[in-house]
């Protein structure tokens, strides 16, 4: 499939604020699974977008704004080839062993009910695969999915658990954190995803990867209920949202901020085949 994707990310701050430094996970990598072709990013204001990569090997662009501003946009644009892998992930660059994605973080810490959950759910099989796929459907039937904030807020997976609803991202570390509990190494990942009906285009969508032996890391959309497909655009990855937020901010104390997201994602490819 050749996604094409663009987006447009709008923020409003009242009070103009006097600074501004964000960081963004908005450019994915190539791997056996996906083809970046081509990927732009821009800022309506004058600033320079430093390349780097953080700790996890994600690609990463900073910019500071030494200024007063009341607004600021930026615009994502990009194109890239994907191929149906049945979620297992290769080619991918990796940083660490599987064995660091057992460590939990504040957001991702178990209780005895999260626990219990976990194991009920998965208590006639002894196979790692087979204990993630009866995970996801578990987690798939337990939890309503809710529209995505505009803030950096996520719920702790005992939080989600507990409520029965949550964002995409809550659900994505909701399964990142029982796959710990069955002691099988897991991890949040931050993306686009493609829909038909336009119903899953939101600023991101999330999903979970967990370390199966014999087959590697193996991904799990538990807010749809599949292995990530063609459909998914792989960006970011850590040990939960906050290490693979598309977008962290810190600006000048007490600004008020506004934000809006626009998001088209069309199959390219489909599209050029219709006209022709």
């Amino acid at each position: 499939m050749l996604i094409k994707v663009s987006h447009e990310c709008s923020f409003s701050f009242e009070p103009p604020i006097r600074s501004l430094i964000q960081v963004l996970r908005l450019s994915p990598r190539n791997s056996e699974g996906q083809h970046v072709l081509s990927w732009r990013i821009d800022v309506d204001r004058d600033s320079h977008l430093a390349s780097s990569e953080d700790a996890f090997g994600n690609l990463t662009n900073t910019f500071s704004i030494q200024e007063s501003i009341s607004s600021l946009t930026l615009h994502i644009d990009g194109e890239v080839r994907t191929f149906d892998t049945a979620g297992v992930v290769r080619g991918s660059l990796e940083r660490f062993p599987p064995e660091l994605y057992l460590r939990d973080t504040t957001l991702t810490t178990p209780d005895d009910v999260l626990r219990g959950f976990t194991l009920e759910a998965t208590k006639d099989v002894k196979a790692p695969l087979e204990q993630l796929h009866l995970l996801m459907r578990a987690i798939h039937a337990r939890m309503n999915v809710e529209k995505q904030p505009a803030d950096d807020d996520s719920l702790t997976s005992v939080q989600a658990l507990s409520s029965g609803k949550g964002t995409c991202r809550d659900i994505a570390q909701l399964f990142n954190t029982c796959s710990r509990v069955l002691e099988i190494p897991s991890r949040y990942v931050s993306g686009y995803l493609y829909s038909e009906d336009g119903d899953a285009q939101t600023m991101e969508h999330a999903w979970a990867e967990s370390y199966v032996e014999g087959l590697g890391w193996v991904a799990f959309d538990p807010v749809l209920k599949v292995c990530p497909s063609e459909c998914h655009i792989r960006v970011a990855v850590g040990l939960d949202y906050l290490g693979a937020a598309p977008i962290r901010s810190a600006r000048s104390l007490g600004a008020g901020a506004g934000y809006s997201s626009k998001i088209r994602i069309i199959d390219a490819q489909a599209r050029s085949q219709s006209q022709s």
